[in-house]
């Protein structure tokens, strides 16, 4: 029996097929059934044709020498939030040369959602006039870790900071807010940009929003200003 095929991480609305490998027997009669084990529940629990599950078992193959069989199951399911986060699949084989049943796993497998961001909104700060807020929503991830956010001036690195807030979503996924806070003065020069960079997780590409205060001279905004997209490198 061979390894069970698993993907590297699961992503809500794409699909996925599982395949388990199964050879070598004989006679041609086998049993593969396949199980589900969420995270947390103790005890996996047979995975049956439905609409978010279906399972594909072709009649086993002869080898050409005819001494055994071969057949490959394939599981085909489609992830959905994160409720999927960790769930684990088994592919168990019955026979009978075998004493117990065999199974092999795909081990836990992780769901993630990549974060979606609004643009960059500048704030008035009541509280410190002579500051500029600076603020980025990081919308629907999953998991709630944020690896990284880092905020530039003309592509100075100038801060990296932590989400000022986390808020959980409805549907198992978070948002967060990064806000940042710089003196009004250090915001002139001619074509002025802004950029926030979000990683959310370690190997994930940064995503990026870049903002354009204007020509030198212009006091640093105080109402929401739209974004734009930077350049393509």
């Amino acid at each position: 029996m061979g390894e069970v095929s698993r993907p590297q991480l699961l992503v809500p609305g794409q699909a996925v097929t599982l395949r388990c490998l199964v050879s070598g027997f004989y006679p041609g009669q086998v049993a593969v059934t396949w199980l589900r084990k969420g995270a947390g529940e103790r005890e996996p629990r047979p995975v049956d044709g439905s609409d978010t599950h279906s399972i594909h078992t072709p009649a086993p193959s002869r080898a050409p020498d005819g001494k055994s069989y071969s057949v490959e199951s394939e599981l085909h399911f489609t992830p959905s939030g994160p409720e999927d986060d960790g769930v684990e699949y088994q592919c168990r084989v019955e026979h009978e040369t075998l004493q117990k049943t065999t199974s092999k796993s795909t081990g836990p497998l992780p769901l993630r959602v990549q974060p979606q961001l609004s643009h960059i909104h500048v704030l008035p700060d009541g509280k410190a006039p002579q500051k500029t807020l600076f603020a980025v929503r990081i919308e629907n991830f999953y998991p709630q870790h944020i690896q990284q956010i880092q905020w530039k001036v003309d592509g100075k690195a100038w801060e990296r900071s932590k989400p000022s807030e986390i808020i959980p979503n409805p549907d198992g996924t978070f948002t967060a807010t990064s806000v940042w806070r710089v003196p009004s003065r250090s915001l002139t020069g001619p074509g002025l940009r802004v950029r926030v960079s979000v990683k959310h997780n370690p190997g994930d590409i940064p995503m990026e929003r870049e903002l354009c205060l204007g020509d030198a001279g212009q006091s640093a905004p105080t109402t929401q200003v739209a974004a734009h997209e930077p350049p393509a490198p």
